[in-house]
C-alpha cells in the first residue's frame, strides 16, 4: 500500500469540498485508478470535470506530480507523492 496527497484546486476543490486529502492506495494505483475513485467518491460534482456527456474522458482539469504536468494517465505514482488537480485556463476575447 502507498499514501498520496491529493491537492485540490478552483472546482476541483469545489467538488471535493476540501483542500487537500490522503488517499491510501494498492501499489500499483495508477493516475487513471485515482481519477476513478474519485469520480466515485464525489459522484457527479468530480465526474464533470473528468468526462463529457456521453462519458467519453476530456479532462478540465490538469494534473500535476510533485507540480509537474503529467498526460500519462498510466503514471503510478509512488508513496508520498503529492497529485495536484487543477483547472484548465481558458482564455477569451481582449480588447484593448
Amino acid at each position: 500500500m502507498k499514501s498520496i496527497t491529493v491537492r485540490y484546486f478552483g472546482s476541483s476543490s469545489a467538488a471535493a469540498r476540501k483542500r487537500s486529502e490522503t488517499l491510501v492506495l494498492n501499489d500499483d494505483a495508477t493516475l487513471k485508478s485515482i481519477i476513478d475513485l474519485l469520480t466515485l467518491k464525489y459522484d457527479s460534482s468530480m465526474r464533470n470535470l473528468f468526462y463529457d456527456r456521453q462519458g467519453e474522458f476530456k479532462p478540465l482539469v490538469m494534473l500535476l506530480v510533485n507540480g509537474r504536468a503529467v498526460d500519462d494517465l498510466s503514471y503510478t505514482p509512488r508513496d508520498g507523492e503529492e497529485v495536484s488537480i487543477t483547472p484548465l485556463i481558458a482564455g477569451g476575447s481582449h480588447r484593448l
